[in-house]
């Protein structure tokens, strides 16, 4: 099953989420870079090819293209900013998670696709 369409929109919730209260500008979760949101990136600390943690919220910030895409994903700094924000125990649970076995079915992402868009109609009123 291709996933692009719920990838693109829980991209959209994740960055529309993190946005800086009151302004359309996000900070990289890596570098602390501020952007606007539409030239972030979703970020996934544990990477995405692992569908236990592709739609985890706690895995899944807001990042600048230069720490998401040519620093490898700023790992070392991404993982400081998880521990700040979560604490050390949820950072290993997203470290153990990848390795877990999930399968969703079409309606399952069907209802996470309804969730993000009803979000994501919130956030841009």
């Amino acid at each position: 099953m291709k996933l692009d369409k719920y990838d693109r929109m829980f991209s959209t919730y994740v960055r529309l989420k993190e946005r800086i209260s009151g302004t359309e500008l996000i900070k990289c979760c890596c570098c602390g870079k501020v952007i606007h949101w539409k030239n972030s990136q979703n970020a996934h600390y544990t990477p995405r090819e692992h569908l236990s943690t592709r739609y985890d919220e706690h895995n899944c910030h807001a990042c600048c293209e230069d720490c998401n895409c040519y620093k490898g994903g700023n790992l070392p700094k991404y993982k400081a900013f998880l521990k700040s924000k979560y604490g050390s125990k949820e950072v290993e649970r997203l470290e153990k998670a990848k390795f877990q076995t999930v399968k969703l079915s079409k309606y399952d992402l069907d209802e996470m696709l309804k969730f993000w868009n009803a979000q994501i109609k919130i956030m841009t009123k």
